[in-house]
């Protein structure tokens, strides 16, 4: 129950003030699975991507299909248009905020942070999460982690590997990746 409260305050949080970098809001009427779109980080590898997202809770009725949002120029009005491209799922946990969601890409993206699965490396999905994290605060640390990978802390290993020895093909690596899964 506090869980579905604290979703239905986010929403009307992004319903008032609008992000320019990403949408998100509640796919059809479960409030329990989202779906958000972000924009590729100006002055990055996936400047030119549009990556949506997939936010799903672990509640017994979140069974419903996701209707994918459209990428076009800018999110602002994105909630209400359909999508079609792949998602990254983020799982709430029944006790939310009090624990992070579980987060995963599906969407193909050549980053250290970030394996061949879709799994994320983010401190904030793991020993640095707060209550006070909202899901505007967690898709705003994604496109951060998207303009400022921790190659130290690597999930894949090869793209860590080359983001330090060859910064310039690292990015030239991305923003294939990001024309071919993310355009």
């Amino acid at each position: 129950m506090a869980a579905l409260k604290r979703l239905n305050k986010e929403l009307a949080e992004l319903k008032s003030e609008p992000y320019s970098e990403f949408s998100a809001a509640p796919v059809g009427d479960n409030m329990y699975i989202w779906q958000a779109t972000i924009l590729g980080p100006k002055d990055s590898p996936y400047e030119e991507g549009c990556f949506s997202l997939r936010i799903q809770s672990i509640h017994p009725n979140s069974t419903a299909a996701l209707m994918p949002l459209k990428c076009s120029e800018g999110t602002a009005h994105l909630m209400e248009q359909p999508l079609s491209l792949t998602f990254q799922s983020c799982r709430y946990p029944a006790d939310y905020p009090m624990t992070a969601p579980k987060c995963q890409f599906t969407t193909r993206i050549y980053h250290p942070n970030i394996n061949e699965s879709g799994g994320i490396c983010l401190d904030i999905l793991k020993d640095q999460w707060s209550p006070a994290i909202t899901t505007s605060k967690l898709l705003l640390s994604i496109i951060v982690l998207m303009t400022s990978p921790n190659p130290k802390d690597p999930l894949s290993v090869e793209a860590a590997s080359l983001y330090e020895s060859d910064r310039e093909k690292y990015n030239q690596v991305a923003r294939e990746w990001t024309r071919r899964y993310a355009a």
